[in-house]
């Protein structure tokens, strides 16, 4: 049976935007946007961070003197401590205040963003450094994307512009998890200036028509726009494509499957993730 976009229930408001934070460098880029979404759509900003925790097996914790484990909780002290003074910074300069709560969570990086996700409707997340991360901190958007219980919104490293007024592309080919990813991006794209549909071949030009039509119903200005199939990877032509026409957004579902306990995204979805140059909203 052919997935609709109506089969999911009403559309969802967005009133709690989540921002892990992981670096204090990426404070003010990633809160600049989490804000000013905040204010558009009236809603509540939590930041968080995530307590390490010394990863050793249990039989080896008594050969470690007090002394090291003692250093590490200091050295976590002062990491968390400037991860909140960032924070602090970034949404005082969006005189954001009162509208906001600071979090620490304990447990692996990625499990404790997913769980602090499910008590709000978006997060907003930086786009790592793949060249200097530690290793959960690389993969925490894509671990992140296929284990939240909320849409991802990702901010690349380069920062970006305004998303109010701008253009939204949405890569549509008509499969579930694209259906999911534009209902979750509803209200953001009530925000935007213009919505493209962009089908890649065929197969998916035929899925566009409704979809549009879904979205126009919404009150939005949409357009359908039709790629041929090439040897790129979708993720590039959509980035082309954003690049040409100055969009503030790209909507895709994420795709992947679960191996040996370890999320393994697909093709398009990481690549996306690792080049993007507007922010991306990913759901499934």
């Amino acid at each position: 049976m052919r997935e609709t976009l109506s089969q999911k229930g009403s559309v969802m408001s967005i009133k709690t935007i989540l921002v892990p934070i992981t670096h204090p460098e990426e404070a003010s880029r990633v809160l600049a946007v989490a804000t000013e979404l905040a204010a558009s759509l009236d809603a509540h900003v939590t930041g968080m961070a995530v307590r390490r925790q010394v990863m050793l097996p249990v039989y080896s914790m008594g050969a470690i003197p007090d002394v090291i484990l003692t250093q590490f909780e200091k050295d976590e002290d002062d990491r968390l401590a400037g991860l909140r003074t960032a924070f602090d910074k970034a949404i005082a300069a969006a005189g954001w205040q009162a509208r906001s709560d600071w979090q620490i969570y304990g447990g692996p990086l990625a499990q404790a963003v997913a769980e602090a996700g499910h008590y709000a409707d978006l997060v907003v997340l930086g786009q790592p450094d793949g060249a200097t991360a530690p290793d959960d901190i690389a993969m925490l958007p894509g671990d992140l994307v296929m284990s939240a219980s909320a849409p991802v919104l990702m901010v690349p490293q380069i920062g970006c512009k305004s998303l109010m007024g701008g253009e939204a592309l949405i890569g549509w080919h008509g499969g579930r998890e694209i259906a999911r990813a534009v209902r979750d991006a509803l209200p953001l794209l009530a925000l935007m200036g213009k919505t493209t549909l962009v089908t890649i071949g065929g197969d998916a030009a035929e899925a566009g028509e409704p979809a549009a039509t879904y979205l126009a119903r919404h009150g939005l200005d949409v357009s359908l726009q039709r790629e041929p199939a090439t040897d790129l990877d979708p993720a590039d032509i959509l980035l082309n494509l954003g690049a040409e026409r100055d969009a503030r957004l790209i909507v895709l579902g994420a795709y992947g499957h679960s191996r040996l306990r370890q999320f393994v995204l697909g093709g398009t979805t990481s690549q996306m993730l690792k080049h993007m140059t507007v922010p991306v909203l990913l759901s499934r």
